[in-house]
């Protein structure tokens, strides 16, 4: 079994900014997603 484990995500960073909101989800969508379908990573363990 693969985990990925995923720390500091600042949701609603800057009393949430849509730019600050716009960047993190560029990183899970072109980044992370991608990473645990390419990995085969199903299991996601979220520290805040």
């Amino acid at each position: 079994m693969k985990i990925a484990i995923i720390t500091d995500q600042h949701f609603g960073f800057k009393k949430g900014s849509k730019h600050f909101h716009n960047y993190f989800r560029k990183f899970y969508d072109n980044i992370f997603f991608p990473t645990l379908k390419e990995r085969g990573i199903t299991t996601v363990i979220d520290m805040g």
